[in-house]
């Protein structure tokens, strides 16, 4: 099965490998030929996404967050943290990846694909469709992302409970200067806006 974009998109090339359980690699360039993207399947459910969310940039993702460091893995870093995170990745490419409405899809059927993801289908699209009505209700309340986080006065802050931050949270919070906006902050730390 193979096809442009601009007849047939990704999401109902999708739709149809989940609901036919197919197995297989299914090719798909967008606007760059140079930077093809490969999403595998097994029994329609998709088991990796290359090369956004393979090992190579999950290690990249992990250290740029603070929660690896170059050259050597966390011995603390626990493996939910790196599915996690190969999840999320896979999850923000394929959102990309359904939008292309130029490029090509080839898919090629094989049997047996293991990877490091099991996603159905259905499951990407709901998620997909949430994350996007999360960020609509968001934008509306922080003027499209363009509000601009401040912190609050101390005597404020010792009202409330202690915060538990996280390492991303401290990177937004190290990234909070009183003139970018959300949405620059978020483009500074390549995290999604609804995240920041």
């Amino acid at each position: 099965m193979h096809g442009p974009l601009h007849e047939i998109g990704l999401v109902e090339v999708l739709q149809l490998l989940g609901r036919g359980a197919r197995h297989g690699t299914l090719q798909v360039v967008g606007l760059d030929p140079a930077a093809p993207r490969t999403v595998r399947l097994r029994a329609g459910r998709v088991v990796s996404v290359e090369p956004d969310a393979g090992e190579a940039a999950v290690e990249r993702a992990l250290v740029a967050r603070h929660l690896s460091v170059t050259d050597a893995i966390r011995p603390d870093l626990a493996t939910e943290s790196r599915d996690a995170m190969q999840h999320e990745l896979a999850m923000r490419t394929l959102a990309d990846m359904l939008h292309w409405t130029r490029g090509r899809f080839d898919f090629a059927e094989e049997q047996g694909h293991d990877g490091p993801l099991d996603i159905a289908v259905d499951t990407i699209l709901l998620e997909l469709v949430g994350r996007e009505s999360q960020r609509v209700e968001l934008a509306a309340l922080l003027d499209d992302f363009h509000a601009i986080p401040v912190f609050v006065a101390d005597d404020r802050l010792a009202v409330g409970a202690p915060p538990e931050l996280d390492p991303l949270d401290w990177r937004i919070l190290d990234a909070v200067d009183g003139r970018r906006d959300v949405s620059a902050i978020a483009g500074t730390l390549d995290e999604p806006l609804e995240t920041v």
